[in-house]
């Protein structure tokens, strides 16, 4: 027999846990009871509703309403080109013209046999392919079976080694180009482009459309 009793809170969200716990008690208890107080165990009620799947369902409805409620509204959405202002018949013509020029590029392909000609697309099947690298193995191999030992071409003179090498020591030094324009200042800069200036005016002949870029 359920001995404690509570006042449970009908106010805010706990209203259809309210409503819960009564049917709850009505189908566990034998006598009845009025709608302020209910004769129930706490640890129950809470193990029940608080801790079961009800709590869940209200934290998820709980969550959805403050997702809803920051959601952006259209505008904003369209401020940040998340959503086209675009209507139903400019999109449509998007898609025509995206249409056309997809099968004006599939026209201009190439045509297989083009592909063939251009040593693109095989023609020879997985066989034919394994058998034409063996056929090149064999010719490599019959070539370098072939090929002059180093007396051979150091009697033709082909190869020439000396047995003795003359090595010296030389300083270490930075091998890399100089970069002089690198080191120019500004007044080296405006003396150039000034000299410049001066044999393009008086040396060259300068068109009259490229007269204006002249001083």
């Amino acid at each position: 027999m359920c001995f404690l009793y509570i006042l449970l809170p009908f106010f805010g969200r706990w209203n259809h846990l309210a409503s819960k716990a009564e049917n709850w008690f009505h189908s566990h208890c034998d006598y009845p009871t009025n709608n302020a107080l209910l004769y129930l165990d706490v640890h129950i009620i809470f193990l029940n509703l608080m801790s079961g799947s009800l709590a869940n369902k209200i934290h998820r409805r709980d969550t959805l309403a403050i997702k809803l409620g920051n959601r952006p509204s259209k505008k904003e959405l369209e401020d940040k080109n998340i959503l086209q202002r675009t209507s139903e018949e400019e999109r449509q013509e998007l898609r025509h013209q995206i249409g056309t020029k997809l099968v004006r590029r599939l026209s201009q392909r190439p045509t297989s046999e083009e592909l063939e000609q251009r040593n693109i697309l095989k023609q020879k099947n997985e066989e034919e392919e394994q058998e034409a690298k063996r056929e090149l193995k064999r010719s490599l191999s019959r070539k370098l079976s072939l090929r002059p030992t180093v007396a051979e071409l150091q009697a033709r003179r082909i190869l020439r080694f000396n047995e003795y090498v003359e090595v010296t020591d030389s300083p270490d030094y930075d091998r890399r180009a100089d970069k002089p324009w690198a080191r120019l200042t500004p007044a080296d800069k405006a003396a150039i482009r000034k000299e410049l200036n001066e044999f393009k005016s008086t040396e060259m002949e300068v068109h009259e459309e490229s007269r204006q870029f002249t001083r």
